[in-house]
């Protein structure tokens, strides 16, 4: 394998669309008026339920979906096969949502948490035509989070802004450069991920 198929790779996995949410959370939490706001252990009953529900639990998922034959491999490379997977997750990040409304949190990470799975439920949608570049989806989302955040914040971010963009565009490169999806899929992902979460953070 050349180097270059190993960085992309390696890039596609660091910023796989399942972590990616949980970068976001970490980035929310280090809000300056959330840090006083929020204490450390608010933070990681959160954090974890998060990572329970929208990582652990979707990809414990599929071993069990290829033993029973539903996907044949875990890069979930054809449409057909990310059907179900994505449909589950997106119920995952819902019932997470409802789990965050029940309690008493800065309105920012509920609205973060509901717009996170508006995403993942729009990408499941969108699946069932086309096969959407979920990393895409991903990087698109959170750009429009950092652009909510300096919104929010009334103070531009300028080095969160930067690094994000350059993230974006790597992890895009590097769908097209493995061939995993055509221009259109990834640039479609990524303007939808981006419309969705800001429409949906505005709630």
């Amino acid at each position: 394998m050349r180097i270059a198929d190993t960085a992309a790779w390696a890039v596609s996995i660091i910023f796989h669309p399942v972590l990616l949410p949980l970068y976001g959370l970490l980035l929310i939490f280090n809000v300056p008026v959330l840090l006083s706001f929020l204490p450390g252990p608010a933070r990681r009953i959160i954090f974890t339920m998060v990572l329970v529900n929208t990582v652990i639990l979707p990809i414990a998922m599929l071993p069990l979906l290829k033993l029973r034959n539903v996907i044949s491999s875990y890069r979930l490379e054809s449409r057909n096969e990310r059907i179900i997977p994505l449909l589950t997750t997106s119920l995952m990040y819902f019932v997470t949502a409802v789990m965050i409304f029940r309690l008493q949190l800065p309105s920012l990470i509920k609205s973060y948490v509901f717009a996170a799975s508006c995403v993942v439920f729009a990408a499941a949608l969108l699946n069932f035509r086309w096969k959407i570049s979920v990393h895409a989806v991903g990087v698109g989302a959170m750009l429009a989070t950092v652009t909510i955040l300096s919104f929010r914040m009334l103070t531009v971010n300028v080095w969160a802004l930067v690094v994000t963009l350059l993230v974006s565009g790597l992890v895009m490169a590097s769908r097209l450069w493995l061939r995993e999806h055509i221009p259109a899929e990834v640039y479609s992902g990524f303007v939808t991920g981006f419309v969705v979460m800001i429409l949906a953070m505005r709630f």
